[in-house]
């Protein structure tokens, strides 16, 4: 089984420096304001809403207060005040683990997720960034419950959907991929792939060729098409 995606990227939305002391060391002293968080509307949002939980409290330092993993600070800290103050602001850790341990220990909500990814479409967005998000929100969702992607699959499925509006990027990726790109390709290119897109579609209006899509060879490094199960 292909192992999480380590990609500095994913990382610093996603996880935790390992070096840290305790739950207190980050945290900003001083007094501010949290921004307005998504509501968690069921529990099959759990993994979507965390990722905008984590991401707005890192910018405080406080994603550590949702890490059961990283010890508590004891009285005598000096950011201990702080600390508390701060905890009984966010979540306590241990409803958060056990949250997370009745959601993702379903596996049907293991398979929602993966199908989510798997049968992503482009349509179903408004435009190519939202897509694009969506690609790299659900295939770090999907890894983090144990039924990981590899990056070639994952760019698979991103280029899968934009190939009508930007068949000629699409070309030229397939074709400067790693020759044995299926086993080689990184979580790195896929990232910046993924870049590259939005800012494609940020300053390069689509084309749309879907009624109009010529025949032709299978691109280079291209997954098979048309196979028949």
């Amino acid at each position: 089984m292909t192992s999480n995606p380590s990609n500095p990227a994913v990382d610093e939305l996603l996880t935790v420096r390992v070096d840290r002391h305790d739950q207190a060391t980050n945290i900003k002293e001083g007094t501010y304001n949290l921004d307005s968080i998504m509501v968690l509307q069921n529990q099959e949002d759990l993994h979507v809403w965390l990722v905008f939980v984590r991401t707005t409290l890192r910018i405080h330092g406080m994603e550590d207060l949702l890490d059961y993993e990283i010890p508590r600070p004891s009285q005598d800290n000096p950011k201990y005040s702080i600390w508390e103050t701060c905890s009984l602001k966010v979540y306590a850790d241990e409803f958060l683990q056990k949250l997370q341990r009745t959601v993702d220990g379903r596996s049907c909500y293991r398979y929602k997720y993966w199908r989510e990814i798997i049968e992503i479409r482009r349509h179903d967005y408004a435009t190519v960034e939202q897509y694009v998000t969506a690609v790299v929100q659900k295939t770090i969702i999907t890894n983090r419950l144990d039924m990981p992607l590899t990056p070639y699959q994952a760019l698979a499925i991103l280029l899968r959907g934009i190939e009508d509006e930007y068949e000629s990027f699409v070309d030229l990726t397939y074709h400067r991929l790693p020759e044995n790109a299926a086993k080689d390709l990184t979580w790195s290119q896929f990232f910046n792939i993924c870049g590259e897109v939005k800012q494609k579609a940020r300053y390069m209006p689509a084309s749309k060729g879907k009624n109009n899509r010529r025949s032709r060879t299978p691109r280079k490094h291209s997954p098979p098409q048309n196979i028949n199960h």
